[in-house]
């Protein structure tokens, strides 16, 4: 089911969600990169074969959600969100799956709300930010942000920007990241707003310092994947965040992969996620979501 959460808030978030009330277990709730969708999960998700809720959040000014006339991208308003869908959906407890921007915002999210969280999979992301991997993923954004004639010449594009990814996964990138506008051109579901704010050093540095402090407070066990020719994040900093983080923490590295590891190499990732995913269930659990008849609803339906 397609839903929208969009209770008293400015932007609303579009999650697809699969099994949330006729499977057990704890809900797995996957959260995208900047430039990205929630369908980008999809090669993964069905490599997984995980007999759990699936939840594929849409981050505000991507994909189906709403974009933000005042301009709020920040990694805090991302934080946000992401306990909005929890609370929309009255989900008490899931496990985070999510890579990059979306990485930063879960990391936050978690150790503002360590309770919510059960385990948290963080994919090619973490605090120390390469400003050169930086631009260049902003200059691919910048790239993207432009109509094309046609679905091929985006796909062109896209072998471009993710020269390790296989033809089989760009192409389904391709045709889920488009929408076709009346005079007959195709546009990026993103809101060129996204880049507006820049990447000023100030602001980098701030966030970096979040990130770390985040870090500390987080005790949920914790995975962290590194695509093996990532310019995003250093091995060195991997090594950093598991001794940073206070719960039991593990890494893996993605051969073949760069910093978009789920377009680059969906089965390998797919493994390590699935038995992270797995291990970290709840034994014996009938309920994935609380119950709430008092309030009012938070979302509503499309689709």
């Amino acid at each position: 089911m397609n839903r929208w959460i969009d209770h008293d808030h400015e932007v609303p978030i579009a999650v697809r969600e699969t099994g949330l009330h006729d499977r057990s277990g704890l809900p797995v709730l996957w959260i995208h990169g900047l430039a990205h969708h929630g369908q980008v999960w999809n090669d993964v998700i069905e490599r997984t074969q995980l007999d759990h809720p699936i939840l594929q959040m849409d981050l505000r000014g991507h994909g189906d959600s709403g974009w933000s006339i005042h301009g709020r991208y920040e990694v805090r308003d991302h934080t946000s969100d992401i306990l909005r869908v929890l609370d929309g959906l009255e989900i008490e407890k899931a496990i985070l799956v999510a890579h990059s921007l979306g990485g930063h915002a879960a990391i936050l999210a978690t150790a503002l709300d360590p309770d919510r969280v059960e385990a948290l999979a963080l994919v090619d992301t973490g605090p120390a930010l390469s400003m050169h991997g930086l631009e260049r993923v902003t200059e691919d954004v910048a790239g993207a942000l432009r109509s094309y004639p046609s679905l091929d010449s985006f796909r062109s594009t896209l072998d471009i920007q993710y020269p390790l990814a296989p033809e089989s996964a760009l192409d389904q990138f391709a045709t889920s990241s488009l929408v076709q506008r009346i005079d007959g051109r195709f546009e990026p579901r993103l809101d060129p707003g996204l880049l507006a704010a820049g990447l000023s050093p100030e602001t980098i540095h701030r966030l970096e310092q979040d990130l770390w402090t985040g870090l500390s407070n987080i005790k949920a066990p914790t995975l962290i994947v590194r695509g093996a020719h990532s310019s995003l994040l250093p091995a060195e900093t991997v090594e950093r965040m598991r001794a940073q983080i206070s719960g039991v923490t593990q890494s893996i590295t993605i051969e073949g992969a760069g910093h978009s590891v789920m377009l680059d190499a969906a089965e390998p990732l797919a493994r390590a996620l699935g038995s992270f995913v797995r291990l970290h269930q709840p034994s014996k659990r009938s309920k994935c979501f609380a119950t709430a008849d008092n309030q009012a609803a938070r979302f509503s339906s499309w689709g």
